[in-house]
């Protein structure tokens, strides 16, 4: 006669079988995000560098599968601490209902973020990161809307739930199942010492999945960079560890000792000595920020136009790129003035650009337009400097001045006028963003007469989501030119969209063009906010990616038609350019840039992660070599580490001038 189990006997092994669909679904989980990663490397295939070997692939996947085991262990805590307390008390019932709320829960969210992933990959060529969290700080609505018209939002909403009901309310479900029905328990299970190892097996195997190590440390971020490809560099780390990355990053930033981050081996004083070795010991930075002026080099303009060009950066304006004709106006005009080629701008995004050309600045991520410490004004502020020279202040924003509080930031910052979009046309085209260049520039010469005038202008067109009819509007280019399709790829939609540079180009050339032939003595500079992310080449250069052009034309106020040598600098150096040809002889000012026509001083642009000079570009972080304007790597010994000192010393001016103020207070640091 066969003798029945003992009750007990079925509990414990009930409670393996919970064990083992915990597993289960720990792995279901870990091959969705391999699965997600495989996913990225074939759809942006484009990225991998040329010559790249199967072994960073596998290299990337193994790493990768790590980042995934910390993420996962992390979801499935609550049941593997179940696990572990039921070897002494089983939960057999509630321990399968949790189960199965997780599974879904996490599997909705997976297929949530890996749709939201990839468009944001297309986007920023990054997984999640800081514009994350910059997003705060825009203009939602309009974010919003952009979103809608740019994406088939409802569509990927009935995808994603999709998806999810295959992978998650069935697919995982019924694996975790079938994984703990097809589980033979070995007899010697029953035995008591297994179950007294087992527990500590599982809470072993609990806390190596959290590490995402077996090893002396945890997995760490700078794990991420074994690939040898920058790409797959990116990919390493899962959506939601990306995440994670991102926020104390800019924890650290915004909220931690962040000048630590910066200048971690220096006093402040001695930045500020740096930064003007001639000047005698002082406790106010702004000591150490005054300039005077040299005079008018010919004659005073009556009018100064500094025009910000939004995603108006400098690789379409390369010898390669001649045949898109896209920076036709751009190139005139720089040939008509003065082009400075070795160029970058102050920020990595329009608002960080804005906020340096507006209170001379160095940008260090403090989003200085919200900070109340700067809200009374800076010394080294534009606006105000101008207003005494002589110039009414104004500043032209195609978009609409409540995004960011720029409005509100202008005229903190001393402006007497500022002018958004909702002013200039009584028929909006239909880019929340803003009106369309050419409405933005015939209202800046409609409100233009002889009164002296500063004026920023900030374009909106060459932005998602892309609604200028660029056809309509003349730009006839459908597909790459020949020699171009043999080297780059572009489908029709991509040139659509680079349609929007030629546009704005076209409308910056008409709107100089009107000016100088109703308006005396006008003096332009003209500059891109930052890098557009559009650059065809899928492995741009250091100068591909960091670098906006810069243009200063005016006839009979430039000292010279062409610089008697090669010129360089950022954004930060604008400011002080544009006070020397309009100040006179004495004229004391405040300035963290230099003079770009002074040729006393050395010709090098500090801005956006990166250091340019006539000759070479390097960046600050990571400290890879420097190359050269056309992308050749070069060797130069000694110099890219003083230069990157320099850089620091700037820019941990700037923070301490926002978040310390104009004291120097060496207790503070």
């Amino acid at each position: 006669m066969l003798q029945k189990p003992c009750s007990s006997s079925l509990i414990r092994q009930e409670h393996l079988r919970q064990v083992v669909a915990d597993a289960a679904l720990w792995l279901g989980l870990v091959l969705l995000m391999q699965l997600f990663r495989g996913f990225l490397l074939v759809w942006f295939a484009d990225n991998l560098a040329p010559g790249t070997r199967a072994v960073q692939i596998v290299r990337c996947f193994g790493t990768g599968f790590r980042f995934d085991c910390s993420v996962v262990s992390r979801v499935v805590l609550p049941l593997a601490l179940m696990s572990v307390a039921g070897f002494w008390k089983p939960f057999n019932v509630w321990h399968a209902r949790l189960r199965k709320w997780i599974t879904w829960l996490a599997s909705l969210l997976c297929v949530t973020v890996f749709v939201i992933d990839v468009p944001y990959f297309q986007e920023f060529h990054n997984q999640f990161d800081h514009w994350v969290f910059d997003m705060a700080f825009d203009d939602r609505h309009a974010i919003a809307v952009t979103i809608w018209k740019t994406y088939p939002v409802i569509c990927v909403v009935i995808g994603i739930l999709a998806i999810w009901l295959v992978v998650g309310v069935w697919g995982l479900t019924w694996w975790t199942k079938f994984a703990a029905a097809k589980f033979r328990i070995p007899d010697g299970l029953s035995r008591s010492w297994p179950r007294a190892v087992m527990p500590l097996a599982l809470a072993a195997a609990l806390v190596i999945g959290l590490r995402g190590s077996a090893g002396r440390r945890p997995i760490q971020l700078k794990d991420a960079g074994i690939c040898g490809d920058v790409f797959l560099d990116k990919i390493v780390m899962n959506p939601f560890f990306a995440f994670r990355s991102a926020l104390l990053d800019y924890q650290m930033v915004n909220e931690g000792p962040a000048l630590e981050m910066i200048w971690p081996h220096g006093h402040i004083r001695e930045a500020a000595r740096a930064l003007n070795p001639s000047m005698a010991p002082s406790t106010l930075l702004d000591d150490y920020l005054q300039r005077t002026a040299l005079g008018i080099p010919l004659a005073k303009p009556q009018h100064i136009f500094l025009v910000v060009m939004e995603s108006y950066d400098a690789w379409a304006m390369e010898p390669e790129f001649a045949a898109l004709h896209l920076t036709d106006a751009m190139q005139e005009l720089g040939r008509a003035g003065l082009l400075v080629k070795a160029f970058v701008s102050a920020g990595p995004g329009t608002m960080p650009s804005l906020s340096t050309l507006i209170t001379g600045l160095p940008e260090v991520g403090l989003h200085v337009n919200y900070q109340p410490s700067v809200r009374a004004g800076l010394s080294t502020a534009i606006a105000p400097i101008f207003k005494r020279l002589g110039y009414r202040t104004r500043f032209f924003y195609g978009g609409y001045p409540t995004w960011q509080r720029l409005g509100d930031f202008c005229r903190e910052q001393g402006f007497d006028e500022v002018h958004g979009g909702a002013e200039m046309s009584d028929h909006p085209t239909g880019n929340e963003w803003g009106v369309e260049d050419r409405m933005l520039f015939d209202y800046i010469l409609k409100m233009t007469g002889d009164e002296p005038t500063f004026d920023i202008i900030m374009t909106t067109s060459d932005h998602p989501p892309f609604s200028v009819d660029v056809a309509a509007a003349g730009f006839a280019l459908k597909v790459l030119p020949a020699e171009l399709a043999q080297k780059f790829k572009a489908s029709a939609e991509d040139v659509r969209i680079l349609g929007h540079l030629w546009y704005s180009d076209h409308c910056l050339g008409e709107f100089v063009r009107q000016a100088q032939s109703r308006l005396a003595r006008s003096l332009f500079a003209i500059t891109g906010d930052h890098y557009s992310r559009r650059c065809l080449n899928p492995h741009p250069t250091i100068f591909e990616r960091r670098a906006v052009p810069l243009v200063l034309l005016g006839p009979g106020i430039l000292p010279f038609s062409q610089p008697p040598q090669p010129m360089a600098g950022s954004h930060l150096d604008i400011l002080p350019t544009l006070i020397e040809l309009a100040a006179p002889a004495g004229f004391v000012y405040h300035a963290f840039g230099r003079n770009l026509l002074d040729y006393s001083q050395p010709q090098i642009g500090f801005g956006a992660n990166a250091v340019v000079t006539p000759e070479f570009i390097l960046e600050v972080t990571p400290a890879a070599g420097p190359e050269s304007l056309s992308g050749q790597p070069m060797t130069l010994a000694g110099l890219p580490d003083p230069l990157r000192e320099r850089f620091r010393q700037l820019h941990a001016l700037a923070w301490w001038r926002v978040r310390c103020g104009n004291e120097l207070e060496e207790k503070a640091e």
